[in-house]
């Protein structure tokens, strides 16, 4: 046999031998478990700074920086290419920066965001082997451990300043990809867009006036681009 039969007959093999494990993953396997990593970016708009008369600059409003972080995913079979998916993660650290007038105080607060999702998701026909994938569903996204820099404080000339992010329910859009690197093992590249708002309320000690209370509305609607590892059973 010639060294170009030899070469392929080996890559013949190996097509083989991947698309008997992607169709083991979709077959034998259907329920999957990942965990991974994924990039938040953040597509953030938010209106001004709202408080009593007097009290607030004019046209302050929030950015919330990029982050990262780990994802964990639970995939349960439903029927035919249907499964029902739930992904969640570690909530990464958020940090808040001042924009429009108030740019010059830099960061003004972090907080710990949590954003746990359902969505119901069909495969699309195997191409080789990859299986891709769409999804929509809902997330219910809160937020803890909020913190508020000095640097806020001092601008709005108060003494001590507290902060909460109202929860919030929205929708999911998914797409992505799977590639079977072992009868059980696979590949999961995937982007999210998830719609996300929330009002923050931002409550300071003012020496002289005592508690000013005051809100912002914020859209933050992150692209999510992840990758992980899935195990098949």
């Amino acid at each position: 046999m010639s060294t170009r039969h030899i070469h392929i007959s080996t890559f013949l093999a190996s097509f083989a031998t991947v698309n008997c494990a992607s169709a083991l993953a979709a077959t034998d396997y259907p329920n999957t478990a990942e965990l991974g990593y994924v990039h938040v970016s953040f597509n953030t708009s938010s209106d001004e700074l709202t408080g009593p008369p007097g009290t607030t600059p004019p046209g302050a409003t929030v950015g919330l920086k990029d982050t990262d972080t780990l994802a964990i995913l639970y995939s349960r079979h439903m029927s035919g290419p249907v499964s029902l998916v739930l992904q969640g993660g570690v909530p990464p650290e958020v940090h808040l920066f001042g924009h429009g007038t108030a740019a010059a105080l830099g960061e003004v607060g972090e907080t710990r965001a949590w954003f746990p999702g359902i969505l119901v998701v069909s495969t699309l026909p195997r191409l080789w082997a990859t299986t891709p994938y769409v999804g929509v569903g809902i997330n219910y996204t809160f937020f803890s451990g909020t913190h508020v820099q000095e640097s806020y404080t001092e601008a709005v000339k108060g003494s001590s300043t507290t902060a909460s992010l109202s929860p919030h329910s929205g929708a999911i859009a998914k797409a992505g990809a799977t590639i079977a690197i072992a009868p059980r093992w696979i590949l999961d590249f995937n982007y999210s867009h998830y719609w996300i708002k929330t009002t923050a309320t931002v409550n300071t000690e003012t020496p002289g006036v005592g508690l000013i209370s005051r809100h912002v509305n914020i859209s933050v609607n992150p692209d999510i681009l992840g990758l992980s590892v899935g195990y098949l059973f």
